[in-house]
Order: structure tokens, then C-alpha cells, then sequence
């Protein structure tokens, strides 16, 4: 029997394998590969782009509750991996790695772009707001309350700005991973429009991970998370409730899908007990959950039971073996297996039974692309996957080859995703000449199809 300063020490020394491995997978990121699927539609996406987005820049609308950084601080350049009681909005500019518009649009692979600078437009009051003594009753302070009702008139007016016709209203929310800074997650979000051909806005979500310790950033990271879930929930209502936001879709990436998911299953259980519909209220389109850092376990308890992955048009989950990454994260905590790391044609019965109870709803995709370095980036590393994303955020294509969105079936609610997707011979065809209509993501309409 191990004893309790055995199991500490193992503890330790994984934490400090896992925190180096996806440190180094965060450095040695490759430059942005372009989708398959632009090699079969036509026009392709980038053609259709008006021209005011035709550029070699790329600004994206940040939200964090990171601590800034200060004048005298080296390691930060705009915020800390520090956690803030405010959160701050604003707007970062990113290179994508051309001299020029035509360049970047005709370029195979991108070298790696870069974020240039920020500016901040708005910041929220801290949070707890206190309460104050008004009339006899106890009140939230209405100073500290206008500060944030400012802040979100600000954010609203940012997404008007920005939003385009071509848009139709869609904006995609993205959430990072563990040991991400600040710079890094404004890029990744940049990638992500340029992934899904600038078509609609993404707005990154940044939590203050990425501390920098490789024996102690997870840990450190993990409570961060669970720090920023009432910020992002508080965020995710505000965002829906902008009038010039039809659609909003969610991605979260390794760590980042349990503070996403944490947040949203705090929102559904809100609405749910109010009576109202979650994806009405935030105009729910599509959660996606990329290389998620999750136990199979507490997916099916959180998610599956109180059946959150009804809550958008659709639920789709990356996974994949050859994640070495969350590997390590699974020895550590001793899951029975963690979520973005299955490998579907050997799990062990205990493993079996608990994916065979999460419902079919849940779209469980098996990447078996190539992705360089620990296989833990592929959501933008792999132009299949990008491929994959792009079919669902931009065309709310339905998982299926009858829909134009060809992934193979392997086993009920389980799907994969195989080197070369979309294209080649039918599966091209199903893409390009589909008839069967995109998915409804209309609060109205996605509510007559899931009820």
C-alpha cells in the first residue's frame, strides 16, 4: 500500500512532466495550415470576403480577467497569468504572417503570426460588488454598477463595429487550454477566423493560465479555472444579449472546456429553473469540445445528466489517441480516462460502459489526422480538423454524409475523422453538391428539431 508522501511525490512529479510537455507543445506551435475543404467549395471562402476584411492583419475583441501587466514586469507584455477581480475588454491586433492580403490568401502554410499590440476600451467593476444601505434596503452599490453597465454598452457597441452583413450575426466564443498566456490565445483566436474564413466574429475568452511554474502551473491553472467561471458566465449572457447577435457558438480547447462547460452548465441550470430555454436565451449554436481535459466520468455526470448537450444545436467532441499530452494529465489524477484521449478501439469495459452511456446527441469524433508536436493542437493544427470546423460553425452542417459533412460512422455516436478529410472521390461530391439543407441554428427552428 502506497503511503501519502508516495502518492504526494508521484503527484508532483507528473505534474511536473505534464506542465513541461504541453509548455513545450504551446512554444513549438507550426505556422496555420488552410483547410482542405477551401480546396472544394467554389468560390472558395476567402474569395467571398468583402474587402474591408481582405488584409494581412486581423483585429480580434479580447475579454479577460487577467491581472494587466505593469511597466516594470518582463515576462508579460499586456496581461499576467494573475487573476483579476475586474474584467477588462478590448482589442488586439495580429499579424498572420504575410506582407499583404494576396500573399496570405494564396500562401499553402502561413509562417507564424503574431500579436503586435492591444488596447483596452472598457473594464468591468470588481467583483463581489458590495451592497449599500439605500432607502433601508440593501443594495448593490449603483456606482460600482454603473461602471459595469458602461462596460457592456462599450462591448456591445464593439460587436455593431465590427459585425458585418456577410456575418449573420454569428459570433464564436473561444475558450483556451491550460499553460496558455495571454498573447497566445489572442493569436489562436485569430487563427480560428482565418480557419473559418473571417466569416463571423470570434471573440476569445482569456482565463489567467499560463503561470510559468512547470511543478506547479496546473494545479495553479486548474483553480484559476474554476476562478473565471462566474466571469464567463456572466460574459456569455452579455455577448447573447447584444442585439446584433443572432448566433453564438462555443469552442473550448483542453483545460478550457471544463471552465467552459462549468460556466454553462451554471447558466442552464439558472434558466432551467426560471422556466426559460437556454439556447433561446443565449442564441445557442454549436459547443464544440476540442482535445477536452475531462474525466469520462464527470462528462456523463455534469453533461449527459442533466442533459446540457441539449442545450445548443450541437455537441461535438474532439478526441484523440495519440494525445500525449492529456496521457499524462490521465496518470496523474487517475481518471478512468480522460475525454480527449480514447482510444476507441481498445478501451478497457469500464471505459466502454461510460462511453456507451453518454447519448448519441453527443457527437464523439475520433481525429486520426496528423498534428505535430504532442497531437494535443490539432482543432487548428490539422486542416482536416479546421476543415471539420469550418463545415459546422460557418455552414451548420449536420454530422453525416447526407448532410455534406462526411465523416466515417464507426459505431453508434462515435464518428471519424481520417488523414485527407473531406476530400476525395464521393466524399467530395457530398460536400460540394449536397442537397440536404444546413442545419437550422434559429432558436426557433433548432428547438422544433431537439426538443
Amino acid at each position: 500500500m502506497r503511503t501519502t508522501t508516495q502518492i504526494r511525490r508521484r503527484r508532483t512529479g507528473a505534474a511536473g512532466v505534464l506542465a513541461l510537455l504541453l509548455f513545450l507543445s504551446g512554444c513549438a506551435a507550426p505556422s496555420l495550415p488552410v483547410p482542405l475543404v477551401f480546396q472544394v467549395l467554389d468560390p472558395s471562402p476567402l474569395e467571398l470576403l468583402p474587402e474591408s476584411r481582405r488584409t494581412a492583419q486581423a483585429e480580434v475583441i479580447y475579454i479577460t480577467d487577467r491581472t494587466p501587466a505593469q511597466s516594470s514586469d518582463r515576462r508579460f507584455a499586456y496581461y499576467t497569468s494573475g487573476r483579476s477581480t475586474s474584467k477588462a475588454v478590448g482589442l488586439g491586433t495580429v499579424d498572420m504572417g504575410a506582407e499583404s492580403w494576396d500573399q496570405l490568401a494564396a500562401r499553402d502554410r502561413l509562417r507564424r503570426p503574431r500579436l503586435l499590440g492591444v488596447r483596452e476600451v472598457a473594464r468591468y467593476a470588481s467583483v463581489p460588488i458590495p451592497l449599500v444601505e439605500i432607502e433601508g434596503s440593501l443594495v448593490p452599490d449603483p456606482e460600482r454598477e454603473a461602471v459595469s453597465a458602461a462596460a457592456r454598452e462599450r462591448l456591445h457597441e464593439l460587436l455593431a463595429k465590427m459585425m458585418l452583413p456577410e456575418d449573420e450575426g454569428r459570433v464564436t466564443v473561444f475558450v483556451h487550454g491550460f499553460n496558455v498566456p495571454f498573447e497566445s490565445a489572442v493569436v489562436t483566436a485569430a487563427e480560428l477566423a482565418e480557419l473559418t474564413g473571417r466569416r463571423g466574429l470570434v471573440i476569445v475568452y482569456s482565463w489567467p493560465a499560463g503561470s510559468g511554474s512547470l511543478l506547479f502551473g496546473y494545479t495553479h491553472d486548474r483553480e484559476s479555472g474554476e476562478f473565471s467561471v462566474l466571469h464567463l458566465r456572466r460574459t456569455l449572457r452579455e455577448i447573447a444579449a447584444s442585439p446584433d447577435v443572432r448566433q453564438l457558438n462555443l469552442i473550448a480547447h483542453s483545460r478550457g472546456t471544463d471552465v467552459l462547460t462549468t460556466a454553462l452548465r451554471e447558466i442552464n441550470l439558472e434558466e432551467r429553473a426560471a422556466g426559460r430555454s437556454t439556447r433561446e436565451t443565449l442564441k445557442l449554436g454549436h459547443l464544440i469540445l476540442a482535445a477536452p481535459d475531462l474525466d469520462l466520468e464527470v462528462v456523463g455526470q455534469r453533461i449527459a445528466a442533466e442533459y446540457l448537450h441539449m442545450a445548443p444545436v450541437s455537441t461535438t467532441v474532439y478526441f484523440s489517441s495519440r494525445d500525449r499530452a492529456l496521457g499524462v494529465a490521465n496518470w496523474l489524477f487517475h481518471g478512468i480516462s480522460r475525454l480527449g484521449r480514447m482510444d476507441i478501439d481498445r478501451l478497457d469495459e469500464e471505459t466502454r460502459r461510460a462511453v456507451s452511456a453518454l447519448p448519441p446527441e453527443i457527437e464523439l469524433v475520433d481525429v486520426r489526422s496528423r498534428s505535430r508536436g504532442l497531437g494535443h493542437s490539432y482543432f487548428h493544427q490539422s486542416p482536416e480538423v479546421s476543415s471539420d470546423l469550418y463545415l459546422i460553425l460557418v455552414e451548420d452542417r449536420r454530422i453525416g454524409a447526407e448532410y455534406g459533412r462526411p465523416l466515417r460512422r464507426i459505431q453508434y455516436g462515435v464518428w471519424r475523422l481520417e488523414p485527407g478529410y473531406p476530400l476525395g472521390g464521393a466524399r467530395t461530391a457530398q460536400i460540394a453538391g449536397s442537397d440536404a439543407a444546413p442545419e437550422s441554428v434559429t432558436p426557433e427552428g433548432a428547438a422544433e428539431q431537439r426538443p
